[in-house]
């Protein structure tokens, strides 16, 4: 999974998203190119419009880290997020809350986190958290999902901070 994208005024900019997975012979590929000018997505299911602001699968993850950082420094009052995200032809309306902060224990030690939950629809039975180290450029630590008998988690186990 990759991203293209400009930044500019704590904004990101998507120019272009791939995604190939290939699991157990079952295989899924798509992509996402951001026409500015005309204002069009071109994807695997052929070309729709989008809006100022929209984002892709990948870079409102990152969009979400720089706006964590920015809350810290800044006067708003809100703890919540929401980006538009191109999903092939749809627009899709992320959200998120800020939880709180908690501190993990992980095989690094202590990581003090920010916890962030995506707010769903009501009749949704999914529910997704992820835990991001604050003192660590929002590094994704911990991520759980839940939903209809299904469920999975990843922990982090190591990481190297290059300064």
């Amino acid at each position: 999974e990759t991203s293209e994208f400009d930044f500019s005024g704590g904004q990101l900019k998507p120019i272009r998203y791939d995604y190939t997975r290939n699991i157990m012979g079952k295989s899924k590929q798509a992509f996402i190119a951001f026409d500015y000018g005309s204002k069009t997505l071109q994807h695997q299911d052929g070309t729709s419009e989008f809006i100022g602001g929209t984002l892709d699968k990948l870079s409102y993850q990152y969009q979400l880290t720089l706006d964590l950082a920015n809350l810290a420094s800044s006067e708003r009052s809100s703890n919540t997020f929401e980006y538009v995200v191109a999903d092939g032809d749809k627009l899709k309306n992320y959200r998120f809350r800020v939880a709180g902060e908690e501190v993990l224990k992980t095989p690094t030690g202590d990581i003090l986190t920010v916890k962030i939950e995506r707010v769903r629809e009501h009749d949704s039975d999914r529910k997704t958290t992820f835990w991001l180290a604050k003192d660590h450029d929002y590094l994704l630590t911990k991520f759980k999902q839940q939903g209809k008998g299904k469920s999975f988690e990843l922990n982090l186990e190591s990481f190297t901070l290059n300064q």
